[in-house]
Formats: C-alpha cells, structure tokens, sequence
C-alpha cells in the first residue's frame, strides 16, 4: 500500500511536488558531501534533471505559459549562444549543447517549484546556511585535529568536495549569510537576533582561517547592502544601531589583526597575478575578434610569471565571457545579471543581495557559467532561479487579487 502510494505521488506532479524539493536540497548538499563531479553530477541528472524532462515536463510548461516570463527565454538565449559559441574557434566543442538543457532546465523547474508553492525560498536559504557552515565545522576538526596543523597560523584545508576551491567557499558562505541576514531583517520587527550575531562570529572567523582576500571583500560589500536597505527601508533607530555596533566591532577587529600581523599572510600575496592574468586574457580576446570571441571551447595559452604560471582560467566571470563568446556573449550575460537584480530590487528578495554579493565575489575567480553542475552554479545559477520564481510567484499572486 505504501509502495503504491509512493508510485502514485510520483507521477502525479500535485503530489510529487514536494518530493522534488528535498531532492533540490540533497543536490545542494551534495556539494560539501561528494568528493568528485560526478557523483554530484548523477545526483542532478537522476533526481532534478530526469524527473524535469520525464515526470513534470507538462505541469513545467503550464506554469511557463501561465507565467508568462519573457525573461526565461533570455535566458535560454543566452545560454544557447554561448553553446553556438563553442562551434567557432579552433577548437570545436558540442559539449556545450547539453548543458543548455541542464541550465535551463534547472532554471524552470525552481521557478515550477517556487510559483506551484512547492519550494519556500527561505527554507532553501535555510539549508544552504546549515550545509555551508557543518562542512566548515568539519573541515576545522579535519585540519586542526586530525591532521594537527598548526592553529591558527595554518591554513583551513578544504575538504574533498565538489566545492573544494577555498575562494569559492568563502564567497558562497558570505553569500548565503547576508541572503538569510536579509529574511531576519524583512521580518515584521526584524533585526539583527542572537543567531545572526552568532553566525556573524563564525563567519568571519571562517573567513579569517579560509584566507581568502575574496571573502572579505564579499563580507564587506554586504555589510554594505544590508545598511543601505535598512536605511531605505527607514527601519527603526534599534537596527541602526545595532548594524553601526557590528560595524564598528568588525573594524576594530581588523584594526587589531593587522596589528598584530593576523592578515600578513593575505597582505603578503598581493593580487596572485590577478592583473597580469587578465591583461593577457584581454589581449588574447583582442586576436579573435571582439564581437564573438574566441569561441567557448577555447584553451587559454598564455602565461604569468614570465612562463612560469600557466593560466587556467580567466579569473573573472565576465571578462571570461568576453574572450568565449565576444561583446554579444557579455552583453547578454550583464543583461541577464542586471534584470535579474533589478527583479529582486522591485520585489525585495533577499536572494538579489546573494547574487549581487557572488558575482562581486566572481570578478575574482569567475569562468564559465556554462558547465555540468559546479561552484559556479551555487553562486550564479540557483540565486537567478529563486529571483525567477520569486518574482513569478509574486506577479500571479497581484494577478489574482486584481481579478478578485
């Protein structure tokens, strides 16, 4: 009987809905916990992707019909002329087609999820928290216990994970803090509570034994946002001050750490070649042609260091997409990003600061966005599909009482 049940739930999209949810969190979870891609991969290919295309392709379309978003098809555009890109270009590559269907399809099916009322953004928040901050915790036992580096003068080592880049960890937890930071405060007297003051603590202490200069710079710009909107919103005195007193603390903290010599270690490594990487990017763009780039499948052959560093990647999301795809390619990218914000502006969803704060976070160590599931999806992709179905869900929902 229960068997049956379960079945029936899982071909009918009204009762399956939920279901979807808890895979979506086991996806984002999946990247602290799995070591390799492809395990985090399978996990989106068998729980989001399979039950996209197979179980609720029709109650997806519905919902895009009934939603009528023109943006999405932006979306999709844009990906499909970054896959169109990889075809030019001396090196030729057809993976990129596949991926238009993962993104985009990741894309519809969160704003299904969110517009049906399957997903509460906040409960994802939620999760995103708690997952971002146990991985930490572990991979503190693991380096300071366990393989008894020296504290706090060694460097926290990242676990083996799909999210294993230290630079990309700070970013997404600095993220995903101020997007939760932003719910407290949109609360009917919200404010700053114990728990955001604690995580608060933990985070910057995080940060400090990440190392990474990113992190901070993500840490500050929030702080940042979070006071304008509490000064926009014209908040009570209380949240004024208590945002000027964290302010202050954190200052002072910096003032006492630089001192003391805390921040030499990330003092010491200067910009790590950040100029030089792009300067040569940008002159390997200028020899493809700056309309449409050197194609997505291109390889990067220049050096930093003289010779001595190859460059991997172009280390800043849109310059990245500036030598894959030309003008067009970043035209389309910073269009996308902007009506995204400005969505999240006009409906007052805290996942606007998340994104904003990750692309800040990717002019550092931004590639491509076009990719089987990575870092870059965490940072990019899963904040620009809650703002769609945020503001989706919003729009229906003014539809209804103006019919009413």
């Amino acid at each position: 009987m229960g068997f049956s049940k379960l079945t029936r739930s899982a071909v009918d999209p009204l009762k399956g809905g939920q279901w979807l949810v808890y895979c979506l969190y086991f996806f984002v979870a999946s990247y602290a916990v799995f070591a390799t891609s492809k395990t985090v991969n399978n996990i989106f290919y068998i729980f989001l992707l399979a039950p996209a295309v197979f179980i609720f392709p029709l109650k997806i379309y519905k919902s895009l019909i009934k939603t009528k978003d023109c943006f999405l098809y932006v979306v999709a555009v844009m990906t499909l002329f970054f896959a169109v890109s990889g075809l030019w270009g001396d090196d030729v590559s057809y993976k990129y087609l596949k991926y238009v269907l993962y993104i985009v399809g990741f894309i519809l099916l969160v704003n299904f999820l969110i517009v049906e009322e399957y997903l509460d953004p906040q409960q994802l928040i939620k999760v995103c928290v708690w997952v971002t901050f146990l991985y930490l915790v572990y991979a503190f036992i693991d380096t300071y216990l366990v393989q008894n580096k020296g504290f706090p003068a060694g460097r926290i080592n990242p676990l083996p994970s799909r999210i294993d880049n230290p630079i990309y960890t700070s970013i997404w937890l600095v993220s995903v803090f101020f997007c939760y930071l932003g719910y407290g405060i949109a609360e009917k007297n919200g404010g700053l509570k114990w728990q955001h003051l604690c995580l608060l603590l933990v985070l910057v202490f995080f940060l400090y034994l990440i190392r990474s200069r990113s992190g901070f710079v993500v840490l500050f710009c929030g702080a940042g946002l979070i006071a304008l909107s509490v000064i926009i919103n014209r908040n009570s005195k209380k949240q004024l001050w208590q945002f000027g007193a964290v302010a202050l603390a954190i200052i002072v903290f910096f003032v006492v750490g630089y001192s003391f010599g805390l921040f030499d270690s990330m003092i010491a490594r200067a910009d790590s070649y950040r100029f030089q990487v792009w300067q040569q990017v940008l002159k390997e763009y200028s020899e493809c042609g700056y309309l449409l780039g050197c194609g997505y499948g291109y390889d990067i052959i220049s050096s930093v260091d003289g010779g001595g560093v190859p460059i991997a990647h172009p280390h800043n999301i849109f310059i990245a997409h500036l030598l894959y795809s030309g003008v067009v390619g970043l035209i389309l990218l910073v269009a996308v990003t902007l009506i995204a914000l400005y969505r999240a502006c006009k409906i007052w969803s805290p996942w606007g600061v998340y994104l904003v704060l990750a692309c800040i976070g990717l002019l550092f160590d931004g590639d491509k966005i076009l990719t089987s599931p990575s870092e870059v999806w965490l940072l990019y992709i899963l904040p620009l599909s809650v703002i769609c179905g945020e503001y989706n869900k919003e729009l229906l929902n003014k539809k209804l009482v103006d019919i009413n």
